[in-house]
C-alpha cells in the first residue's frame, strides 16, 4: 500500500537482490566510505564528512530516516547514502513500513518518557485513506474535529 501511495513499484528480481546485499554492509565499511577511512562509525557526526555526504545525510534525516539529531550519523542513514552513491534502488515502501513498525516497539519498551514525534504522518494518513474511501452524501457538511477559534490578535 505504501508503494501504491507513492506511485512506485516494489523492487523485484535483481534489484531486490542487490539492495539486500547492500543492506549487509557493516559499520566499519560505512565509516570507511563516509570518512575515506579517517573515522570509526561509533559517535560519528557530519562534522567529519565531505560537504556532499553531509548534505545527503541531512536530507536523509529529514525525509527518509527521520531523526531529531540531524548531525548524528546512524547506520540506517549511512546505508541509504551508501546505496545512492552506488546507484542501488531502495524499496521505499518496505523502508517506511519497517520504520513505522519499529517506532511503535521503541515507544513501548522505552524506560524513560519518549519525546519523539510520529514519523511519516502524511504517508500514514494517505495509506489509511486509500484503504477505505468514504463517499459523502450531497447534503452532508464537513465538520472540523477541532473547533476553529478566531485569533483576535490576527484581526480575523
Amino acid at each position: 500500500m505504501i508503494d501504491q501511495y507513492f506511485d512506485v513499484s516494489p523492487l523485484q528480481g535483481e534489484e531486490l537482490e542487490v539492495e539486500e546485499t547492500m543492506d549487509e554492509v557493516n559499520g566499519d565499511e560505512l565509516a570507511d566510505f563516509l570518512t575515506e577511512g579517517t573515522r570509526e562509525m561509533k559517535n560519528l557526526t557530519t562534522s567529519s564528512l565531505s560537504p556532499c555526504k553531509v548534505a545527503l545525510l541531512v536530507l536523509a534525516a529529514y525525509n527518509w530516516v527521520p531523526s531529531s539529531n540531524k548531525n548524528a550519523v546512524s547506520i540506517d542513514r549511512a546505508k541509504i547514502v551508501y546505496k545512492m552513491f552506488h546507484g542501488v534502488s531502495v524499496d521505499i515502501g518496505v523502508m517506511v513500513y519497517n520504520q513505522v513498525l519499529n517506532f511503535g516497539v521503541i515507544q513501548k519498551e522505552g524506560e524513560k518518557k519518549d519525546t519523539r514525534w510520529l514519523i511519516f504522518p502524511r504517508t500514514i494518513y494517505g495509506v489509511l485513506q486509500m484503504q477505505h474511501m468514504m463517499q459523502r452524501k450531497p447534503r452532508d457538511k464537513l465538520v472540523p474535529v477541532i473547533p476553529y477559534k478566531k485569533d483576535p490578535r490576527l484581526g480575523e
